[in-house]
């Protein structure tokens, strides 16, 4: 028995793993896999900057005219809203600073109600 103890203690340099406890040997094993996993996704990022980073720029899509709105000659656009199947026109009259909603139908423009803007005075 001795001479095993003798014999062990010359090969503890050799064999660490064999006087681990197993807690300590599956930590390793678990830390190892971590390691991986984590080069894996560095390498995946590395990758996929890379790939952005040597693809052609894409230029500006062009969206195609979906048709004309004719405004009244001396009316200004103010701005243009699209609810449903009706669109809605905040004109201004550029001579005489009057101001008016139209609404149209939005699939061909036609006019289906004009509204006029009255300031209100205050007393």
């Amino acid at each position: 028995m001795a001479s095993d103890l003798q014999q062990s203690g010359g090969n503890r340099d050799l064999d660490d793993d064999a006087f681990e406890p197993p807690q300590i040997r599956r930590f390793r094993r678990l830390v190892s896999l971590l390691m991986i996993v984590m080069m894996i996704g560095i390498l995946g990022i590395a990758g996929a900057l890379v790939y952005r980073l040597t693809q052609p720029t894409h230029s500006a899509v062009e969206i195609p005219n979906a048709g004309d709105i004719t405004v009244p000659a001396g009316m200004e656009v103010l701005s243009i809203t699209q609810t449903g199947t009706s669109l809605y026109l905040v004109l201004e009259n550029t001579e005489t600073g009057e101001r008016r909603i139209e609404e149209r139908s939005a699939s061909d423009q036609t006019l289906t109600r004009r509204y006029r803007l009255v300031p209100v005075e205050n007393n």
